[in-house]
């Protein structure tokens, strides 16, 4: 996938010879799109995002006249806000006088969404309603379209950049709603740029400046990514510290210095961990009552309901009250998701592997089945048939270099990306609950995918169109000659 001359590094792949006219033709047509390129982009985001993402924000108006949403958390969120508004303490309940952390009334609920709503009911002095959080996920969903977007526009993909903002609304802002959900496929886009942006750049995909500044934009999608929904913060640094990891010892064996790297790595734990950061600066601006619950989710209880997401023989649901009665069969005292809460939780669910790993396994087993079969997006094929379609294309075109033999090593980029977040979330449906709403972001890939695969077969198309006029000419000075030249 690397390529390895300058013509590689600042047009995205290697020029493909051909007559001199048709090729000039060519080159004259990519160097006006490239002088005007981030016009064109403009262009086709307001074309085809902009009105979707406002009559998104006009259709949040229908929670003008609700008061109380059927999510919890939500409604201790427009609580926070207006204890900002008045107080401008953010993450906090105004209860009698006294600052309260909101995690005493929103139990293990990511601190994004609330801090956004906060910062927004100082910044406005306004009452933050319903509204406000329906156009807060619309904000969200359209910045991760447009941005991700963008980074596959910066990356020389034109296609398949163009083809996610035609096909990505329908994905991104169809539906809404004010629970934190309908908020994750922008988010998850945000987080997907920071491993592209490392690998682009350490292969010379991107220039040194515009792959330094996507590893920032990633960097920033990271930390929006740990404070709005824990899970996917993690998913991106896992992902990010296992390319870092690759590449450092890429760079080790060809004697390149690593040290940036190093750097970054420790940039991208610290921008990990923002949803600590927000809640310590909360405290330390701040006199408040101490908190005694954790204030983010924690993977114990996830995993622990996630066995009642399909009938089974423990008798779980996939409902928080489930772990909550669960730890008090054990431990009465114990505060529910406190500090001491969690590691019972963990006891339980390992109890559970151990006691009858077969049902834990079918469990597991079921949900996989029912993720598969579900197309995430209503026009789109079930998950399995796309998997394995785009896994065999990837597969393939890898061994036989036809990434490079098309000038489109970006695309295997790409690609790759794209099956690596479909094979996440659906981890995700398997560990905790295979419902579409936590699956959502599987439709930013699916997009993704079905703009490799035009980018991928005008490239190739182009390519045998250049190879039918050269043979052509050759064929044509050999028979007028009696010689070949």
């Amino acid at each position: 996938m690397e390529p390895d001359d300058a013509t590689a590094r600042q047009s995205g792949g290697p020029a493909t010879p051909g007559p001199a006219g048709f090729s000039g033709a060519v080159r004259g047509i990519l160097d006006g799109v490239k002088r005007w390129k981030w016009l064109v982009f403009a262009v086709c985001a307001a074309a085809f995002v902009a009105g979707p993402a406002i009559a998104a924000f006009d259709d949040a108006e229908r929670y003008d006249e609700t008061e109380q949403s059927d999510w919890i958390p939500t409604n201790m969120w427009l609580k926070s806000a207006e204890c900002a508004r008045e107080e401008g303490a953010w993450l906090a309940i105004c209860d009698d006088g006294l600052l309260v952390p909101m995690s005493e009334y929103s139990f293990g609920d990511d601190p994004g969404h609330a801090l956004s709503l906060g910062l927004w009911a100082m910044a406005t002095d306004d009452a933050v309603s319903l509204v406000d959080v329906a156009r807060l996920n619309v904000t969200l969903n359209t910045a991760g379209l447009v941005v991700l977007a963008a980074f596959l526009f910066a990356l020389h993909t034109p296609l398949a950049s163009i083809a996610l903002l035609m096909l990505g609304p329908v994905a991104y802002l169809q539906w809404n709603g004010v629970s934190p959900h309908w908020g994750l496929i922008g988010t998850a886009s945000l987080a997907l740029i920071l491993p592209m942006a490392l690998i682009a750049r350490d292969y010379g995909l991107l220039s040194r400046r515009s792959g330094d500044a996507w590893v920032a934009a990633g960097i920033v999608g990271l930390a929006l990514a740990a404070l709005l929904r824990e899970p996917i913060g993690v998913m991106c640094l896992t992902v990010s510290l296992a390319v870092m990891g690759f590449l450092i010892v890429r760079r080790w064996r060809t004697g390149r210095r690593f040290r940036g790297l190093l750097v970054t790595a420790s940039i991208v734990l610290v921008a990990s961990a923002s949803a600590t950061w927000a809640v310590m600066a909360r405290d330390a601006s701040f006199e408040m009552e101490p908190a005694q619950r954790v204030a983010t989710h924690n993977f114990s209880h996830t995993l622990y309901i996630g066995l009642g997401a399909v009938p089974n023989d423990f008798g779980i649901r996939y409902e928080d009250e489930a772990a909550r009665s669960g730890v008090e069969r054990v431990a009465p005292g114990v505060l529910n998701r406190s500090p001491e809460y969690y590691p019972l939780l963990w006891s339980l669910y390992w109890n559970r592997i151990s006691d009858a790993p077969a049902e834990v396994m079918r469990i597991y087993f079921e949900k996989a089945k029912r993720i598969l079969a579900d197309p995430i997006l209503d026009s789109a094929p079930p998950l399995m048939i796309v998997v394995i379609a785009m896994t065999v294309h990837f597969a393939v075109t890898t061994a036989f270099g036809a990434w490079q033999r098309i000038g489109f090593p970006q695309g295997a980029l790409i690609e790759g990306a794209a099956l690596a977040l479909i094979g996440l979330f659906v981890l995700q449906a398997i560990l905790a609950s295979h419902n579409r709403m936590f699956a959502m972001p599987i439709g930013a890939a699916l997009v993704m995918l079905l703009g490799v695969l035009l980018e991928f077969g005008a490239r190739s198309a182009m390519v045998l169109v250049t190879r039918a006029r050269t043979g052509r000419a050759t064929s044509g000075e050999t028979s007028s000659t009696g010689t070949p030249r």
